[in-house]
């Protein structure tokens, strides 16, 4: 009688083998194959974790304009990252601070994974980073609207050129209405309370005589101070006690030019009167009447020929996170 060797047991067992060696070297394939593309999907994340480092930092450098803020940030994700799939920019202003943040997604081709009906994976990455804004010590308390007059509208378009003199007087029958709020600041101008405390002559005598210490900050923002506070000051119409004259005579004898303001709009009116600083000059008071009747009291400025600060360039950014949150934090 013959014998069917594929029915021996050493048969069965070299073939139940075969079948276990090939379903170990599948697994095998299969863990290596997921080893090889997760590395490679680990390092396109790194990549993009660097793209969009760089993205908010760029976005951050140019945050004086937020609305150009997140083109800049684009423009360098996509030069760092050519192929990305989905992006997002959220800027955001907090009181002499920001902070953007932005996120990306990126496909990344499996080379193995494929054969178990995994074609792909996706990258993600997303960074925040902050700026501070250059302060502008030794401000004096005095407001001057950018639209006051003709001549120095045409002086700021080109403040280099010249040194520029102007008078501004208290009469209301000075006023341009884009400097005013319900009519509360008469000569285009008006003092500032930079602390936010209550209004005191001990304060305006102080912040006359020896500036703001702790500086202040402008905003090219077009937006209302309710809803973009960055940038606006509390401040009281265009009018100043004669009993500040010591000290205004102190600052007319200044030969050294400081830092004199001046705001793009006014809002609210009255005790709620808000200034949204705009720009900053150097001058020095070159002339004031603060006696007699209105018509004929005023405050006379010269600006040297530049502008120390037009808007809100930052000065400081940094990474500081993978969230908003954590660079509020941080902040």
């Amino acid at each position: 009688m013959s014998r069917n060797d594929s029915d021996s047991p050493r048969a069965r067992e070299r073939g139940a083998a075969i079948a276990y060696f090939a379903f170990l070297m599948a697994a095998l394939v299969g863990v290596g194959g997921f080893a090889i593309d997760g590395g490679r999907l680990w390092s396109q994340r790194r990549l993009l974790v660097s793209a969009t480092d760089a993205a908010a930092l760029a976005g951050a450098a140019a945050a004086s304009e937020l609305s150009t803020a997140c083109t800049e940030a684009y423009n360098y994700l996509l030069a760092n990252a050519t192929a990305v799939a989905s992006q997002t920019c959220t800027p955001k202003r907090v009181h002499r601070a920001g902070i953007i943040e932005v996120s990306a997604t990126q496909e990344v081709d499996y080379l193995f994974a494929s054969v178990l009906g995994l074609d792909q994976g996706i990258a993600r990455s997303t960074s925040a980073a902050s700026w501070f804004d250059r302060p502008l010590p030794e401000a004096r308390p005095f407001v001057i609207c950018e639209k006051a007059t003709p001549d120095l509208i045409t002086w700021l378009n080109s403040p280099d050129s010249d040194s520029f003199t102007m008078r501004l007087y208290i009469s209301s029958e000075h006023a341009v209405a884009q400097c005013s709020a319900d009519g509360s600041a008469p000569g285009n101008w008006g003092t500032v309370n930079f602390d936010n405390g209550s209004n005191s002559l001990d304060k305006m005598r102080d912040w006359v005589e020896n500036g703001w210490s702790e500086g202040v900050y402008t905003s090219s923002s077009n937006l209302s101070c309710v809803v973009e506070p960055f940038g606006c000051y509390p401040g009281d119409p265009g009018n100043i006690s004669p009993s500040l004259s010591t000290v205004m005579e102190a600052f007319e004898g200044l030969t050294e030019p400081v830092p004199i303001i001046l705001y793009s709009s006014a809002e609210s009116g009255g005790s709620n009167l808000q200034f949204r600083f705009s720009k900053v000059a150097l001058g020095t008071l070159s002339g004031y009447k603060l006696n007699g009747a209105n018509a004929q009291r005023y405050l006379e400025f010269t600006f040297e020929p530049e502008l120390l600060q037009d808007g809100d360039p930052p000065d400081f950014t940094a990474i500081c996170g993978n969230t908003i949150a954590e660079c509020e934090t941080a902040g």
